[in-house]
C-alpha cells in the first residue's frame, strides 16, 4: 500500500500537526494495513527535494509543519520505521528522484526565491529547469543530464539508506517530467556540453537516467546488501506499433515520454524489483489490463527481478471512469488474473486513503477472495550470497487463556556462527491432530499470523477442538529456511517447533470463577528435515508432502524423525538406547571413550593405547601451550590416572598443568593436529619432548589422542610436586581407578630414588 505524503494526499492528512496526532494518524494507517492483510507499506520520505528525516542536504519537508525547512522536533523517518517493523510489515522509503517543487500557490512553483535557504537548487541554481514554462503547474526540476545534480540526488537518497533500517528504496514514474502541449524541457545547453556521441536527445536522457538507476543500484547494494531498489513505472513501457517489443497498446510510453527505459533495466538487473502501474481496466481498448500484465510478466521471465502490480484503487467509483470501474469485483478481477501469472508476485494498491474509502465495498470484496490470510512478503535473494541457515524456534510455553490460545517461544540461535539472524516468525495453526505434512505449510491456507515478537494469542482457538500450531522462523528478506525442500535453494535442512493442543472444556478449578472452563493443554516438541528425501533422489513436487521423512513415537513421549528403519520394522532413534528411548528422553550420560589400537610410535618408545573421547563434553576441553602441555581448564573436575608406579592425580587447575614444560626448546602443535616436537639430543633428537622429572621420550609425527596428552600432563605435574611419583620410563598401562595401596607408595619412592 502506498502512503502519499506529497500535497497531504496520506499522512500527513494536514500540515501544522502535532507529533501525537502525527504517531496517531500513522499508527492508524498501519493498523488498516494489518487488517487488509497487507504486509508491506511505501511511504514518501522525499516528496521534491525535501526531507521527512534531518537531512545535511536537503530542506525539511513543508508537509509537515506547513513551512518548507521548518524543524518539527522530532524525527519522522525513524518513527515511521520502526513502527512498521512492529507490525512486521516492509518498509519501503519513496523518494522522487528530480522534482524540486509543487505549483503555486501550494509550492514554490517556478520561482527560485520561494524555496528555503538551504534547498539544493536554491544553492545550485544553474541546475535547476522550469517545466512547463507560463504555465500554472509549472514546477522545478533538477536537470538530469548534469552529473554533479545526478550525484546529489544519489547522495541524498544514500543519506537515508545508511541512516535508518529501511527494506527498500522505492522510485515512483516521474524521472522526465510528462511532456506538456507544445514545450520541450529546457536541457539544450545541457546536452550540448554533455550529449556527444549520442544521436538524439532521447537517447541522451535515457541514458542520464540508466545511469542514475546503475549507480544508485551498486551504491545501496554496497552499503546494504539486503536493501531492495524498485521501481513504479507507467504501466506501459512501448506500444508494439513503434517497436516489436513492445505491448499490444496505444497509449502513452514511459520509453518516450520519462525516458525511461524500464524494460532495460529488467533485463540488466538494475533494479530488485518492479511495480508498472497498470492502473486501467480489463477490456481497456488502448490499454488492456489483461494484455499488459501478461506482457510484463514475459519480462521478467527468466530475470531475478519480481514483479508486482500497481492497482488504480482510486479510480473505482469516480467520475469520469469507464463503467468497469462501477463494478464493485473489477479490482478483484485483476487480482484473479494475476493469478494465472506465477511472475506476478503481489500487488501494491494507490494509495491509502482509496483502501480506507473502500467505495462501493470493493476492497472487502478483494480482502475477502484473495486476502483473507496473512501472507509473507516473496522471498527474495540478494547477489551478496547465498542465505545463512536458521535453527527451528523452540515452544516454551502453551496455555489457554480467556483471550485465547497463547504461545510463547524463543529462537535457538541467532545471528551466531554460521546461523542466520531471525527477524520474524510465521505461526500455523492446523485443525487436527495429525503431524503437519509438506502441503499443510505450502501457502497460508493454515497461517494465522506473522509477527516479530515471541508470543501469540490465538484469539480465534475454540474449546473441545483439537489444534496443531507450527511456529517457522524467518530472516529480513522474508527467507523461511526449510519450509519446503524444492524452494530451498542452499539446501538447508527444514526446522519446525510443533505443539498439539488439546482444549478439553472441563469443570470450573479451584479458586477459578463461576462459569470458566479448564483446559488440558499438552506439549510436544518435533524436529523435521524436509528436504531428506529430495536429498536422497525423491522427486520434488508443489508441495514437500512426498519428501518429508516418515516420524514416529518415542516410548516416553514427542515425536521424532526416525533415520533409518530395521528389518523389523523397529526404529532406530537418534542416539537411543536400547529400550528404544531418543537421546532427549533417557538420563544424561557420560561420553564414551574407546580405546584405539596399540602401534609402536619408535624404536625406543614403549607401545602406547591412546585414550580419546567420543563426542563432545563442555568441560573436558584440552589446550596446549606453546612449548608445553596444559592440563584441563581451571574448573574443571578433578580426575584420578594411575600409572604403573602408583597414583597420580590430572585435572587440576590450569596453572599447576602449565608447570609441565620442556627444559630444552620445542614447538607443538594444537590437540589433536599431527606435529613433531623439535629439541633434545641422543638418538632421538629432532623429535624428542622433555618434561621435568621424565626421560625422553620420542614422538611421531602423528600426535597421540588427547587422552594420552592430558595423562601425560598429569603425570609430568605430579612429578613435579612430588619427585618420589614420578613415573619411570617404560609401558604405561590404563587400569581401573582404585585408591593407592601401600605397595604402591613404595613403588612411588623406588621410583623416586631412581
Amino acid at each position: 500500500m502506498w502512503i502519499a505524503s506529497v500535497v497531504n494526499i496520506d499522512w500527513p492528512s494536514a500540515p501544522g500537526k502535532s507529533e501525537a496526532e502525527l504517531k496517531a494518524e500513522y499508527d492508524g494507517w498501519l493498523a488498516l494495513a494489518k487488517s487488509y492483510n497487507f504486509n508491506a507499506v511505501i511511504v514518501q520520505v522525499r516528496p521534491h527535494a525535501d526531507a521527512f528525516w534531518p537531512s545535511p542536504l536537503e530542506p525539511w519537508s513543508q508537509y509537515l509543519t506547513g513551512v518548507a525547512g521548518q524543524d518539527p522536533g522530532w524525527d519522522p523517518l525513524a518513527y515511521l520505521v520502526e513502527r512498521a517493523h512492529a507490525e512486521n510489515l516492509e518498509f519501503h522509503a519513496w523518494f522522487n528522484p528530480y522534482r524540486a517543487s509543487m505549483p503555486a500557490p501550494g509550492g514554490a512553483g517556478t520561482d527560485l526565491s520561494k524555496l528555503p535557504a538551504n534547498h539544493p537548487l536554491a544553492v545550485h541554481p544553474d541546475w535547476a529547469v522550469a517545466y512547463p514554462v507560463n504555465n500554472a503547474g509549472g514546477r522545478l526540476y533538477f536537470n538530469p543530464g548534469i552529473p554533479e545534480a545526478r550525484t546529489w540526488v544519489e547522495d541524498a537518497v544514500m543519506d537515508a539508506v545508511t541512516k535508518y533500517d529501511i527494506d527498500g528504496v522505492h522510485f515512483d514514474d516521474y524521472f522526465y517530467p510528462y511532456p506538456a502541449a507544445g514545450q520541450d524541457f529546457g536541457d539544450e545547453a545541457t546536452f550540448a556540453q554533455y550529449g556527444g556521441g549520442f544521436a538524439t536527445k532521447g537517447d541522451w536522457r535515457r541514458d542520464n537516467i540508466d545511469r542514475l538507476i546503475r549507480e544508485l543500484d551498486g551504491r545501496i547494494h554496497a552499503a546494504k546488501p539486503w536493501v531492495k531498489f524498485g521501481v513504479s513505472p507507467f504501466g506501459i513501457w512501448r506500444n508494439k506499433a513503434a517497436d516489436p517489443l513492445g505491448s499490444d497498446t496505444n497509449g502513452t510510453q514511459s520509453y518516450d515520454a520519462n525516458f525511461a527505459d524500464t524494460r532495460k533495466w529488467v533485463k540488466e538487473g538494475w533494479i530488485d524489483y518492479i511495480v508498472p502501474q497498470v492502473y486501467w481496466n480489463i477490456g481497456l481498448a488502448v490499454a488492456d489490463y489483461a494484455k499488459l500484465v501478461p506482457w510484463w510478466a514475459d519480462v521478467v521471465a527468466g530475470t531475478d527481478v519480481q514483479l508486482y502490480i500497481g492497482q488504480a484503487d482510486y479510480k473505482v467509483a469516480t467520475a469520469g471512469q469507464p463503467a468497469a470501474w462501477f463494478d464493485p469485483a473489477e479490482l478483484s478481477n485483476h487480482l484473479t488474473l494475476n493469478r494465472q501469472y506465477p511472475q506476478v508476485l503481489g500487488d501494491v494498491h494507490f494509495s491509502a486513503v482509496q483502501v480506507r474509502a473502500n467505495r462501493l465495498s470493493s476492497e472487502s470484496i478483494l480482502a475477502a477472495e484473495h486476502h483473507s490470510r496473512p501472507a509473507f512478503p516473496p522471498a527474495w535473494q540478494p547477489a551478496s550470497g547465498p542465505a545463512k541457515p536458521l535453527l527451528f524456534p523452540v515452544i516454551t510455553a502453551a496455555r489457554r487463556t480467556d483471550a485465547g490460545v497463547e504461545l510463547r517461544w524463543r529462537p535457538t540461535v541467532s545471528g551466531a556462527g554460521p546461523f542466520g539472524e531471525v527477524t520474524s516468525y510465521g505461526v500455523y495453526r492446523l485443525d487436527t491432530a495429525t503431524i503437519p505434512r509438506g502441503c499443510d505449510l505450502a501457502d497460508a491456507s493454515n497461517l494465522v499470523a506473522t509477527l516479530r515478537g515471541t508470543t501469540y494469542t490465538d484469539p480465534t482457538a475454540e474449546p473441545g477442538k483439537h489444534y496443531t500450531y507450527v511456529i517457522t522462523a524467518l530472516d529480513r528478506l522474508w527467507r523461511e529456511r526449510g519450509f519446503a525442500a524444492p524452494l530451498d535453494l542452499t539446501g538447508s535442512p527444514a526446522r519446525r517447533s510443533r505443539v498439539d493442543l488439546t482444549l478439553t472444556a472441563g469443570p470450573a478449578s479451584a479458586g477459578s470463577g463461576a462459569g470458566e472452563s479448564r483446559d488440558d493443554v499438552r506439549v510436544r516438541g518435533m524436529r523435521r528435515r524436509a528436504d531428506r528425501a529430495v536429498g536422497a533422489g525423491r522427486a520434488a513436487g508443489p508441495c514437500a508432502s512426498a519428501s518429508l521423512p516418515r516420524t514416529a513415537r518415542c516410548p516416553d513421549g514427542g515425536w521424532h524423525v526416525r533415520r533409518r528403519t530395521r528389518p523389523g520394522g523397529g526404529v532406530a532413534w537418534p542416539r537411543g538406547d536400547r529400550a528404544g528411548r531418543c537421546a532427549r528422553h533417557r538420563a544424561p550420560t557420560r561420553p564414551r571413550r574407546r580405546v584405539l589400537p596399540r602401534r609402536r610410535v619408535g624404536r625406543a618408545e614403549p607401545r602406547v593405547r591412546a585414550v580419546r573421547p567420543v563426542g563432545r563434553h563442555p568441560r573436558r576441553r584440552l589446550r596446549v601451550l606453546a612449548g608445553g602441555l596444559a592440563g584441563a581448564r581451571g574448573g574443571a573436575p578433578r580426575r584420578r590416572r594411575r600409572g604403573r608406579a602408583g597414583a597420580a592425580r590430572l585435572g587440576g587447575s590450569a596453572g599447576t598443568a602449565r608447570r609441565c614444560r620442556p627444559v630444552g626448546p620445542g614447538r607443538l602443535l594444537a590437540a589433536g593436529v599431527a606435529g613433531r616436537a623439535r629439541g633434545g639430543a641422543g638418538p632421538a633428537a629432532g623429535r624428542v619432548r622433555w618434561c621435568a622429572g621424565r626421560g625422553p621420550r620420542r614422538t611421531s609425527h602423528r600426535t597421540a589422542g588427547a587422552g594420552a596428552r592430558r595423562d601425560a600432563a598429569g603425570r609430568a605435574a605430579a612429578a613435579e610436586r612430588d619427585p618420589r611419583r614420578a613415573a619411570p620410563a617404560g609401558r604405561q598401562r590404563r587400569h581401573r581407578l582404585r585408591p593407592a595401596t601401600s605397595a604402591d607408595r613404595r613403588g612411588m619412592a623406588a621410583a623416586g630414588r631412581r
